[in-house]
């Protein structure tokens, strides 16, 4: 049985804690304190904080140390060099000493009982490798964003973007006994990997490459995660993600983001997006899967890049045409609200 300490701050604390949360952070300062209490005011105790510091100049440091000073569970690394968030990312998981790992934004917050739900899911099934709820999304100062219509899962945000979700989560079939459903559901179903800010099974994480050079390695993280066993999620908003200008998804242009994501980046976003196929297509032969699971995963990526529409939409994307065209439907839905409005 594991023995639970009492530390001085009063909060509970182990020498081996049972979930280790990575919070790899540049410039947060704006919304790092908020993120920290919400993870600190979690009905489950039995945890770490990882705070990885991609070399700051703002007042990310010191809110950091703050923390780390009143809570024992709270540990604070300073990077000696800013190599992008992937590298940062893929660090926290390397500094991890629980069995469970969680990665968390330094600009998102989740409820009290998130981890306590999902560890529950996790130590009563070890078929599970990862467990996340819904999601809610936030605006820059916290307000749910609510629907353009109801059941739409379409959702506008005050810096004038339109945000689609997809489907809803209880109809992709993440926690299917069968491989290639679960791959399926990442692969062709799922457009926001939220999912990548659950709890993990550490142990299966690991037997993934992690986070790639490349802005969008966090799908193929979990295609290469669903082959080797099942997510649930709580059918509740216990996830708050936050929408703000200093996002990444916020950079007008491919190569900003691609930066974002590893500062030595010199490779073109095409580039990487071949990377990404050739990755997916490794993902589909890999894992535990029955032979006939990881053939079926195989066709899933055949016919996920053969699509016209795929291709056409990856030119749009690299052209640009994309961004205008979601700009230009942004615009006439802000003139429609102001037209509307009293």
């Amino acid at each position: 049985m594991k023995v639970v300490h009492q530390s001085r701050s009063g909060a509970n604390s182990t020498d081996s804690p049972r979930v280790s949360i990575g919070l790899p952070v540049y410039n947060g300062d704006k919304f790092l304190a908020e993120a920290l209490n919400s993870l600190l005011a979690q009905t489950y105790t039995d945890f770490e904080i990882i705070v990885a510091d991609n070399c700051s100049t703002d007042q990310t440091a010191a809110i950091a140390q703050r923390y780390a000073k009143q809570d024992s569970r709270v540990r604070y690394v300073r990077r000696t060099e800013n190599q992008g968030a992937v590298e940062n990312f893929n660090f926290v998981v390397s500094q991890a000493r629980g069995e469970y790992f969680k990665w968390a934004a330094h600009d998102d917050l989740i409820a009290p009982t998130y981890l306590e739900r999902c560890m529950s899911i996790l130590e009563a099934d070890e078929s599970v490798v990862l467990c996340h709820s819904d999601t809610q999304l936030i605006s820059q100062d916290g307000t749910p964003l609510a629907p353009l219509e109801d059941g739409s899962n379409h959702f506008f945000d005050e810096l004038g973007r339109i945000i689609y979700l997809g489907k809803d989560s209880q109809d992709r079939r993440f926690n299917s006994a069968r491989a290639s459903e679960r791959f399926r559901a990442i692969i062709l179903e799922t457009d926001w990997v939220f999912e990548i800010f659950g709890v993990f099974r550490k142990e299966a994480l690991e037997r993934t490459g992690l986070l790639d050079r490349f802005y969008g390695s966090d799908k193929l993280l979990l295609a290469q995660l669903v082959m080797l066993g099942r997510i649930i999620l709580v059918q509740e908003p216990l996830f708050l993600n936050r929408r703000h200008a200093d996002q990444s998804m916020s950079r007008a242009t491919i190569e900003g983001q691609e930066v974002w994501v590893d500062t030595r980046a010199k490779q073109s976003g095409l580039m990487h997006r071949l990377r990404r196929m050739r990755g997916f297509t490794s993902a589909a032969l890999s894992g535990k899967a029955p032979l006939r699971e990881r053939i079926a995963s195989l066709n899933i990526v055949v016919g996920y890049y053969v699509r016209f529409k795929r291709w056409h939409d990856m030119l749009e994307e690299l052209s640009g045409l994309r961004m205008r065209r979601i700009s230009k439907k942004a615009s006439l839905r802000m003139q429609q609200l102001e037209d509307t409005s009293p």
